[in-house]
């Protein structure tokens, strides 16, 4: 049955949104640890949970960056995501993160909507990633640095004002099932709630 989301989890905290800034701090700082091991758990590095976790505690043990020993990896996931980081963070240097963003998603093709598995959730999920790139736009027409340092530190601003975004909203007039929290469920928008 397909079904549509509303409330719930902020805009932020949606995987695919989640995703997304993981390329960007990563590509900002490969040593993040945090974002290279999300990253290399999605489809296009497809490094299972187990493998990034020893990774993860090889470096810590050689006091390494988890990017760095990517890096000497034969793994090809590992190979292909520290050579992305590698090619993207060339990039940050001479385009704004408007032009950065559509390159990420380009290469990457973070938006290869097959593995998703309905629908609704492509729709979310490409509805999603839309508003980022909408928000990074909003940010550039706003702002004269439109460095990818730049537009993270107006997102660490935001997250730290507690001021998520509504996850992207999709056509009403869709044929799917509507769930919702029961904090927001007034009651009012629709003929019929069960």
């Amino acid at each position: 049955v397909a079904y549509q989301v509303s409330g719930g989890r902020g805009f932020f905290q949606q995987p695919e949104v989640k995703d997304c800034m993981a390329f960007l701090r990563a590509i900002e700082s490969p040593d993040d640890a945090v974002c290279v091991m999300r990253l290399l758990g999605i489809p296009r590095y497809a490094i299972d949970a187990v493998q990034a976790g020893r990774w993860a505690r090889e470096a810590r043990e050689q006091g390494v960056s988890l990017f760095s020993l990517l890096e000497k990896s034969t793994e090809e996931g590992a190979r292909r995501l520290s050579t992305d980081l590698r090619f993207f963070s060339a990039m940050r240097l001479r385009l704004g993160v408007d032009e950065l963003f559509f390159e990420v998603m380009e290469r990457t093709r973070y938006l290869d909507l097959d593995r998703f598995t309905g629908p609704i959730e492509r729709l979310q999920v490409s509805a999603n990633v839309q508003k980022l790139a909408e928000l990074v736009a909003a940010f550039c027409d706003e702002h004269t640095d439109h460095h990818l340092a730049a537009f993270l530190a107006h997102l660490d601003a935001t997250e730290a004002a507690q001021a998520d975004e509504e996850i992207a909203s999709l056509d009403d007039a869709l044929n799917a099932v509507h769930l919702m929290t029961v904090h927001q469920a007034k009651g009012l928008e629709f003929g019929l709630v069960v």
